[in-house]
């Protein structure tokens, strides 16, 4: 996970964008993107990129209609 802070926080605001449309984060809530997101939650410093990494998950759960049972049960839901 190399790269400029910015490029991240960027990148995290576009699927802040997207994620409020509730078929695409249907999608990406029961995909490894959510197991991606947890990762860096855990292993990255910059509270910039802390604070967008969490604000995709909120959306993500506030807008998903479907939830998987495998992701209900992950460690994201204790």
């Amino acid at each position: 996970m190399s790269g400029n802070p910015n490029e991240k926080v960027n990148a995290l605001l576009y699927f802040e964008s997207i994620v409020i449309n509730s078929s695409v984060s249907n999608r990406l809530i029961n995909s490894a993107f959510m197991n991606l997101l947890v990762k860096m939650l855990k292993t990255i410093k910059t509270p910039q990129i802390r604070v967008r990494v969490c604000s995709v998950i909120g959306l993500l759960v506030r807008h998903s209609t479907v939830i998987e049972n495998d992701m209900a049960e992950s460690e994201v839901s204790s």
